[in-house]
């Protein structure tokens, strides 16, 4: 069975790994990440956004699994 490119995504994630839509697109996860992280929240993960800027000032976003540590 092939592997969905929004599980791609996922288990890059799920590696604690950031990802951007250049990277993305460069592993060859494809285009349209945002796409991808929605239905993934939409899932029950949660990710968080941060937004960058390039060398020319445009936006873009680093995308990460949140995860929390719990005490020993």
């Amino acid at each position: 069975m092939k592997t969905s490119r929004q599980q791609l995504v996922l288990n890059h994630l799920l590696t604690g790994r950031s990802l951007t839509q250049g990277e993305a697109i460069i592993l060859g996860y494809g285009t349209r990440l945002a796409a991808k992280i929605h239905r993934l929240k939409g899932k029950g993960y949660k990710i968080r956004a941060v937004m960058k800027y390039d060398i020319n000032g445009i936006p873009y976003a680093e995308y990460s699994l949140v995860t929390t540590r719990r005490a020993a």
